[in-house]
């Protein structure tokens, strides 16, 4: 069936067996490649990780500490001082800010 088809199309003398085999090897090529990318899995964007060493915040020149996210909470980056535990940081000689709770 498909030879006579195949003749059909290309009334000239082709080698129709080349251009089956041709067909053949591109289909397999083309499903072998589909195969391969679908045995990738897709790169998994890096969960965020909350330090534990980073959960109450303190100005180095100040007297109050904040927790970790606190929007009154404004220090420069190279003067700040983190603490794992509220205990920490009141142990340093910090209050906690009332602004924050």
């Amino acid at each position: 069936m498909v030879h006579s088809v195949l003749k059909n199309l290309f009334p000239r003398k082709i080698d129709v067996e080349f251009l089956i085999l041709a067909a053949v090897m591109v289909c397999v090529g083309v499903g072998a490649f589909g195969l391969g990318r679908l045995s990738v899995e897709p790169d998994a964007s890096p969960a965020i990780v909350h330090e534990p060493a980073h959960n109450f915040a303190a100005s180095k020149s100040g007297s109050v500490y904040y927790p970790a996210g606190c929007s009154a909470a404004n220090i420069q980056a190279g003067n700040e001082v983190w603490f794992a535990t509220e205990a920490d940081a009141q142990a340093a000689g910090y209050t906690k800010a009332a602004r924050c709770n």
